[in-house]
């Protein structure tokens, strides 16, 4: 619990610290050209952004001490550590105050060397949205550099006493778009040496982007969401199988349907292959928080132990029906019981004519026929989609011969359901 509110904080601190440092670089560059029109705005702002970023400082200094605290030993990622702190007491001196030089500011800046850091963990954090991530930071980044080349051209041109200021930014933006677009009127040409050097130099950064946005880009935006196109593409290989070999309508339809239900309930991704990823103990972990409601609401394994849960979740595979799919008929003999962790059955009785019962979220069946060796008493039809987890034979004799006592209950409830013929 504690562990989740630090998490929380940590977050919008991150958010808040990623806000002003955005701020920052929006007006720290425009201090050396518009100067006396920054102050009123600039010199409050400076003072928290002082505060800031000395209380970050602060927090990194403590984390880095608890980290070696845990780790012992110094290694390469604490060298990397030393040397953003650095970074950080840079960022963090208020040195525009101290000694009056407006160009200094621009040293608030190496604190987006955090800033990058922290843009990199979120990408590897939301694995699921990696993609838009991705591209949101693209243009992130894009619009702060359009803006710094756009300060540098102010710079370089100056200020024009009596001139408004966002009059001469946005003449100066104009410059710096056509200039890295390539469009070029020619409405705006350098006059200095100095100018031809920076308009060179905006160019080929021009010339940069371009490629990265041909490159990278469209390839974002094809993959931006890459479970539905790694459906899509199932869907289409399955089209053209099912053309292939002449499958009837009705077949199509169903195979259309089920993969249709994944998609929507589960975007398309296999319990069992993402588990089978995992290392072993994290997989286990893993698969016992998948199924541990479902365990501990079932009365039949109600007060078992921790252990015999751990290995009864380690047991359990998912297995999905379609609506009208029989899960078992009467007479078959009995290789698996179920729990039911989404959707509606009926149990019919042998006859097939009466409706004996309803299961539904939470309800498991068909153990009779595993403990005591005998026939399916009943049949079991899914009403609609359902997600179950199936529990085999020589899974379940293994749990019941880990503890007698629970066997012993076993028994007692399998006496208690034989009337109701599951």
């Amino acid at each position: 619990m504690k562990s989740d509110v630090a998490a929380r904080l940590a977050a919008v601190w991150n958010s808040l610290l990623v806000i002003v440092m955005t701020v920052g670089a929006l007006v720290i560059p425009l201090l050396g050209v518009f100067h006396e029109s920054f102050d009123s705005f600039f010199l409050p702002f400076d003072r928290l952004f002082t505060i800031v970023l000395g209380v970050d400082l602060i927090i990194k200094l403590r984390e880095l001490r608890t980290r070696q605290d845990d780790n012992g030993a110094s290694n390469f990622r604490d060298t990397k550590s030393y040397f953003l702190l650095f970074l950080d007491l840079i960022a963090v001196l208020p040195l525009f105050s101290m000694t009056g030089i407006v160009w200094l500011e621009i040293l608030r800046l190496a604190k987006f060397a955090r800033i990058i850091q922290l843009m990199q963990q979120w990408r590897r954090d939301s694995v699921h949205n990696w993609n838009i991530l991705r591209l949101s930071f693209f243009i992130y980044w894009l619009f702060l550099s359009i803006h710094w080349l756009t300060a540098g051209w102010l710079v370089l041109r100056g200020h024009t006493a009596g001139e408004p200021v966002w009059g001469e930014y946005l003449h100066s933006l104009y410059w710096c778009i056509q200039t890295l677009s390539s469009v070029g009127y020619g409405d705006v040409i350098p006059t200095t040496n100095a100018e031809y050097l920076y308009a060179i130099t905006v160019m080929l950064f021009g010339v940069g982007v371009f490629g990265y946005i041909v490159g990278n880009v469209a390839s974002l935006l094809a993959n931006i969401d890459p479970a539905k196109a790694h459906y899509l593409e199932t869907m289409e290989k399955l089209t053209a199988f099912m053309k292939y070999r002449n499958l009837p309508a009705h077949l199509q339809r169903r195979i259309r349907d089920y993969f249709q239900y994944l998609w929507e309930h589960r975007r398309g991704y296999d319990e069992a292959a993402a588990l089978s990823a995992l290392p072993p103990q994290l997989m286990h972990e893993v698969s016992v928080h998948l199924k541990n409601d479902i365990i501990e609401n079932a009365p039949f394994f109600r007060n078992a132990s921790e252990q015999l849960v751990r290995e009864i979740g380690k047991q359990m595979r998912p297995v999905t029906y379609m609506p009208g799919d029989f899960v078992f008929k009467a007479g078959e003999s009995g290789q698996d019981m179920y729990f039911v962790s989404q959707g509606k059955l009926e149990v019919i009785s042998q006859d097939g004519k009466t409706v004996l019962n309803k299961l539904s979220d939470g309800d498991f069946f068909g153990e009779i026929s595993l403990v005591q060796s005998r026939p399916r008493t009943a049949s079991v039809r899914a009403l609609a989609y359902c997600d179950l987890y199936a529990l085999e034979k020589t899974a379940l004799d293994h749990v019941l011969q880990l503890d007698e006592e629970f066997a012993a209950k076993v028994e007692k409830s399998i006496r208690e359901r034989l009337d109701r013929g599951v």
